[in-house]
């Protein structure tokens, strides 16, 4: 058997999201399949870099880094060029615009090919971007085709970015006894069916527009929702304030319970019923989609973006963004009827192995890597 390639991952290390949920699943022993992945992260002491160690990775701390702050990036670009000194990663991954501004000097300074893994939309007006792009990169991924569309021509000298659906493992079982008890713990009546949304605190993501449309099933019973997510930033401190605002204004404060950061969102996707994110704006691809569809959970998301490619009406509905009167009708049906629920679940579990089974999907980001490689060292001579 060939040796497993050298292959580094390079992070910001500051959020948490659907990037980073990734990260976490190439992490844990066995994940990475044929490479051995070790990851760089700035501001170590976050919950990435935690959850990373927690796996036995090997993750280097690059430091705080901001870009209104030069000292910092060059601080930390002597840092990895340490790391790269010591053990050479074979293909360096960035995975964000910043990384690739911040880091990409040095790798190709050491001569190391690189890879983008692209994960949102990619701003070609943003002066980051701008930046970045004079940086050569030897292959691009992205996570969907509708973020592939948004690279289309972008990076000079690459080849049209591969699209590599990022994978999902499937969850493991949570014992009836398990999910009842923290039902109860969140307020929840066993006859209860329970919307969760599970997402960053950002009005792209939709809150408003599914507390809206819980306003108009005020009068329904047997429905109870859950918001999990924690503010990261500044802005999000003030947009959760708006949404507890409303909640309490709204009369709604008895049934829905926000649940702050978490870190058990697979046991909370289990304890649920159906899973909501209706978003403002389009979403990349949407991490928590294919997790819920994994764990048996009907999903309901706005008709735009990445989404679409995994969420169809056999496993869910999709709906116009902001469309709270029609989320209201599609919320009404499911409260009151668990067996198309649970039709819908059985569905969706298929369709997220069809997606983004974890073996197909690591295996097939490997062999991209692996080609990527070659390309280069052909290129290279080397």
């Amino acid at each position: 058997m060939p040796a497993a390639i050298r292959v580094l991952h390079v992070a910001t290390g500051n959020l948490y999201g659907g990037v980073e949920v990734f990260l976490h699943t190439l992490a844990r022993p066995g994940g990475a399949g044929e490479t051995a992945a070790e990851f760089t992260v700035c501001w170590g002491g976050g919950r990435l870099a935690k959850e990373l160690r927690a796996t036995g990775a090997q993750v280097h701390d690059l430091g705080e880094v901001r870009l209104s702050r030069p000292w910092q990036i060059f601080r930390a670009r002597r840092r990895l060029a340490e790391v790269l000194q010591g053990r050479p990663p074979e293909v360096a991954v960035l995975h964000s615009g910043w990384t690739h501004a911040v880091f990409g000097p040095v790798f190709r300074r050491y001569r190391i090919p690189l890879v983008m893994g692209v994960h949102t939309v990619v701003p070609q007006g943003s002066r980051l971007e701008r930046w970045a792009r004079r940086i050569p990169l030897n292959a691009v991924f992205a996570n969907s085709r509708f973020t592939a569309a948004s690279a289309h021509g972008w990076y000079p000298g690459c080849a049209e970015p591969e699209v590599l659906y990022l994978p999902v493992e499937a969850p493991t079982a949570v014992p009836a006894p398990i999910r009842a008890e923290l039902r109860r713990q969140l307020g929840a009546q066993p006859e209860d069916c329970v919307i969760l949304q599970a997402s960053r605190l950002q009005p792209l993501k939709g809150q408003k527009t599914l507390l809206m449309a819980l306003v108009a099933l005020k009068a329904q019973p047997g429905w109870r929702c859950w918001l999990a997510g924690g503010a990261q930033r500044s802005e999000e401190e003030a947009w959760l304030a708006e949404l507890r605002t409303f909640v309490l204004e709204q009369g709604l404060g008895d049934r829905v319970t926000f649940l702050g950061q978490r870190d058990d969102v697979p046991a909370l996707l289990a304890a649920a019923d159906v899973v909501c994110q209706v978003n403002a704006e389009p979403e990349a691809f949407g991490l928590i989609y294919v997790e819920a569809l994994a764990a048996g959970k009907p999903v309901i998301a706005a008709n735009q973006g990445g989404v679409t490619e995994v969420v169809d009406s056999s496993c869910g509905a999709l709906l116009p963004p902001g469309a709270s009167e029609a989320l209201a009708g599609v919320l009404r049906e499911w409260v009151g009827d668990p067996s198309l629920r649970s039709r819908l679940g059985a569905a969706g579990r298929a369709r997220a192995a069809a997606r983004c089974d974890v073996r197909r999907q690591i295996e097939a980001l490997n062999g991209f890597l692996e080609r990527a490689r070659e390309g280069y060292k052909k290129k290279s001579g080397g």
